[in-house]
């Protein structure tokens, strides 16, 4: 079917003009890893910046949440109820953020933690790993393995999603990790933050187990490791009472993990940890 007939008339130059503009507004497929119009980049170094811009108080107020993936509507839920309590310093998302590793699905969640009126930071789930969804984890966020430090504290984020990368032997990078809190000069304590937890039955790499708790133990004071995947929260000691593991809650449960981190008078840094339900 032709589109035009005859000569060209003033409409149709219009429609056309109109239609190659607005080229970027369509989606030619949902494995896109680009997208016209408002685009987030680099989300993690941003908010990093944000927290290690703030002066952090006599108590440390962190909320940990995994697997928002396609629960948008307990996700704004959860977002106003953070805001409310007006106390957090920062929101770490322990992966899992879309359900297919789609772009709209990054860019649906990020409408709603964009409204957060603290830092959030997030790591890479096995969902994310999806489709093209590493990339676009890596374009919207950052590094799948990255470390920082904020009042003291060595926050290890890193990949753990053995299964996504074919259990390959290098994920969780141990290397890397050895690296990453071998300078235990430079910080007082660590928190230790991925989607899949070392004792996980068929996701984590087992040859890579015994390697990752030595790195683990190896840290400076490490407080907690804190994991997503499973949706409901728990905590657990597998390998000892010095090695303590969270599992953060899932919006789909209507719940977070609310952590208060302090300094006692002996100043070792301790902290509790509060199921918080909205």
């Amino acid at each position: 079917m032709r589109l035009f007939s005859g000569l060209p008339t003033c409409w149709h130059v219009c429609f056309l003009a109109v239609l190659l503009t607005g080229c970027e507004q369509f989606e030619f497929s949902p494995y896109q890893t680009k997208q016209g119009g408002k685009e987030h980049i680099g989300l993690n170094a941003t908010n990093i910046s944000r927290l290690q811009a703030r002066t952090p108080g006599d108590t440390i107020v962190l909320v940990f949440s995994g697997d928002q993936q396609r629960f948008y509507y307990q996700v704004d839920r959860m977002v106003d109820d953070i805001n409310d309590l007006q106390q957090v310093d920062a929101v770490f998302l322990v992966g899992d953020l879309t359900d297919f590793g789609l772009i709209r699905e990054f860019g649906w969640l990020n409408e709603s933690l964009l409204r957060l009126q603290c830092p959030f930071i997030a790591v890479i789930g096995n969902h994310d790993c999806l489709a093209n969804g590493t990339e676009l984890f890596e374009r919207t966020y950052g590094p799948l393995n990255q470390h920082f430090d904020w009042a003291g504290i060595r926050f290890v984020l890193h990949n753990t999603n053995s299964r996504e990368f074919s259990f390959n032997g290098q994920v969780p990078d141990i290397n890397w990790m050895r690296s990453a809190v071998e300078d235990t000069s430079a910080y007082r304590a660590s928190i230790f933050v991925s989607h899949i937890k070392p004792f996980d039955l068929g996701d984590f790499d087992a040859a890579l187990e015994d390697a990752y708790v030595q790195v683990l133990r190896s840290a400076r004071s490490p407080l907690f490791s804190v994991h997503g995947h499973d949706h409901i929260s728990n905590s657990v000691t597998p390998y000892g009472s010095d090695l303590h593991f969270h599992v953060a809650g899932s919006p789909s449960y209507s719940s977070y993990a609310l952590v208060k981190i302090f300094t006692l008078d002996d100043g070792t840094i301790s902290y509790t940890l509060s199921r918080r339900t909205f």
